[in-house]
């Protein structure tokens, strides 16, 4: 452990103060956002809550959001502000020089009632407002809503996918340390961002099943990489899982995801029973799981971190659809068949494709469309706003009027292997192109 001088910027006292211990989080090796938060802490501008965490999932307040925000755009801060500039900014707190500037600068502003409310959570496109005006990045923000260009702005120059958020999302300590990373980035280059993974340097060296140590257990997954791989083109990236009573190996095989030479895909295993004869998802190692794959296989193949998808099949659709919720600052879609709902919190949308059959005996028709309302809640669609669409041979229902772009497609009435109606989708045979063709097409079209 090495000491050096850095901002103490601890979120659970909400103190601010210097000369803290520089050392590894004890909560971020498996995130998404690893690189960015690390590239922080070298800057020395953010730390650790008291017992070591990073708190990568946790929002981020506004003054806290806003003070990295001015130090990592080498905004002056005077040592000592005396003015009051909020009524709800004490002199006293650690904030209220940063928050005085950046008022002082037209860099931020209060509410309607007069108050800067410091301690709120702050949303996507504020921390992105922030960030325009703290880079000096001249993006105009006028009007009912001020927010379209600067969304515009964000999405050319890839430092953040509108998809990503709808428009009152709040932003994770993850996420905002992306957004600053990128930010800083595009200040000194004044040209689109990559969304280039660390693997596009690097010599893959994943194949077949995988083993990874989670929680002490060894977990596997089997990794397909096209056969003309080239660390020169970025591919997409989809984690498949299955159902309670399929393997990954048979979900690999009946799925048919191979037949595509731009997606690289990953299948998880469940936990399996003490029988062995099924599988559960529910465990909070799962996410974990996931996390660790998703790294894994960001830095050993060129993945394109802006086209990362998850798909699942029965209660691996209810895991899908978990994995949409917890990581949706960064899931580009998500796919479902068969599958009741997933109920908790989400932390972002995504464009949405479930294929639910009427006949369904395992997964009902009911718990389907309760899983694409609430999906159709968390993309903030319009139930009323709808059209029909093509999905392979199926006219589906495509919802319109989603924030951020984040549409639901709904699909019935399809054919399952062997007829059985909670099976996947075929095309029309065992052989056949089917549902896993239909999702990969439906991807692209995003």
């Amino acid at each position: 452990m090495k000491s050096t001088k850095i901002l103490l910027f601890a979120l659970c006292s909400l103190l601010f103060a210097f000369n803290a211990v520089f050392a590894d989080f004890t909560d971020i090796e498996y995130s998404w956002y690893k690189d960015a938060i690390l590239n922080l802490q070298t800057q020395w501008l953010t730390n650790w809550y008291g017992d070591g965490r990073y708190g990568t999932e946790n929002n981020i307040t506004r003054a806290e959001l806003l003070t990295i925000l001015l130090r990592a755009s080498n905004t002056p801060i005077p040592e000592t502000v005396a003015e009051k500039c909020f009524p709800d900014v004490d002199t006293a707190m650690w904030y209220h020089r940063y928050i005085c500037t950046a008022h002082t600068l037209g860099i931020a502003n209060g509410f309607a009632d007069g108050n800067f409310k410091p301690n709120d959570s702050v949303t996507t496109l504020e921390a992105l407002a922030f960030g325009n005006k703290a880079f000096a990045l001249g993006i105009a923000t006028t009007g009912e809503k001020w927010y379209e260009a600067l969304q515009q702005f964000a999405e050319t120059n890839n430092i953040m996918t509108t998809r990503g958020y709808t428009l009152g999302t709040q932003i994770s300590r993850g996420k905002s340390a992306d957004l600053i990373i990128r930010l800083q980035e595009y200040s000194r280059t004044k040209s689109p961002l990559s969304y280039k993974s660390a693997g596009c340097q690097a010599w893959g060296i994943l194949s077949g099943e995988n083993t990874i140590t989670i929680e002490w257990k060894e977990r596997k997954y089997n990794l397909y990489i096209p056969s003309n791989y080239s660390k020169d083109k970025e591919y997409s990236f989809a984690i498949a899982t299955h159902g309670r009573t399929n393997s990954k190996d048979q979900v690999q095989d009946y799925m048919k995801l191979e037949k595509q030479s731009d997606f690289i895909v990953a299948y998880p295993a469940g936990l399996a029973s003490s029988s062995g004869r099924s599988f559960s998802w529910s465990e909070k190692e799962n996410m974990t799981f996931v996390d660790a794959i998703l790294k894994q296989v960001s830095e050993n193949y060129c993945i394109n971190r802006d086209k990362v998808y998850a798909i699942g099949h029965s209660l691996g659709g209810w895991m899908a659809q978990r994995i949409a919720c917890l990581r949706g600052e960064f899931m580009s879609g998500l796919a479902v068949v068969g599958s009741g709902p997933f109920t908790g919190a989400c932390s972002g949308p995504a464009p949405s494709i479930f294929f639910q059959n009427v006949d369904d005996h395992l997964s009902s028709y009911a718990s389907g469309v309760q899983a694409r309302n609430i999906r159709l809640k968390v993309n903030e669609c319009s139930e009323s706003s709808t059209e029909s669409i093509q999905i392979g041979p199926l006219t589906c229902t495509k919802y319109n009027s989603c924030s951020s772009g984040n549409e639901v497609v709904w699909c019935e009435w399809y054919t399952g292997y062997g007829g059985d109606p909670h099976s996947w989708p075929t095309g029309g045979g065992w052989q056949s192109p089917g549902g896993g063709t239909w999702i990969l097409d439906y991807f692209r079209g995003l």
